[in-house]
């Protein structure tokens, strides 16, 4: 069975851009008391900015920041403002991958976040197949919703840590049977 592309490449680009214009910068970025407390332990500034734009990166666009990448150049500048450091001082970040890496593992614990791998992948698709007796087989499925805590930096009255996302109101399920894993009727 063929496999059919739900998104372009650069839609999916684009759903996990780093904010880049002032009023997506703003909205994503800015660090609450608790970022700056947690962020103000760090010894060094170029580590706080560091510590800084990967918390940031976590939320929103909910990716950690690849080895090397530079975030958009708006998006540096506004978080060290926020910090009170010189956004040149990024450039030595990138000097110990070791701290990139320890910082990232802090901060997900932090958020109960966890990677992705092949045990996650397996039960999420056991979770998007829907059952062959539904009726809804082949629709789009909204079964409940919930509301997402933002996680990082303290207590959320929204409820526990958990992966970062904008706050409110969300699917809680949603089951749509992917085209590729779908089962073909059999005779009868």
């Amino acid at each position: 069975m063929a496999r059919r592309r739900l998104f372009s490449d650069e839609h999916w680009a684009g759903l996990f851009a780093l904010p880049a214009d002032e009023r997506d910068v703003v909205r994503h970025c800015t660090l609450t008391p608790d970022d700056l407390a947690l962020i103000g332990a760090k010894r060094s500034a170029h580590n706080r900015l560091g510590y800084a734009l990967l918390l940031c990166a976590l939320r929103h666009p909910g990716r950690a920041l690849d080895v090397g990448e530079v975030p958009p150049v708006p998006m540096v500048a506004y978080v060290a403002g926020q910090l009170g450091v010189d956004p040149a001082t990024l450039a030595a970040y990138a000097g110990r991958p070791q701290t990139r890496r320890e910082q990232l593992g802090e901060l997900m614990r932090r958020g109960g976040l966890r990677s992705f791998g092949r045990a996650e992948a397996r039960a999420l698709v056991a979770w998007l197949i829907p059952n062959p007796d539904d009726p809804c087989r082949g629709e789009l499925t909204v079964v409940g919703w919930r509301d997402v805590s933002l996680g990082f930096g303290g207590s959320s009255e929204r409820g526990g840590a958990g992966p970062a996302l904008p706050g409110g109101p969300v699917p809680d399920r949603a089951v749509a049977p992917p085209h590729h894993l779908a089962v073909e009727p059999g005779p009868g």
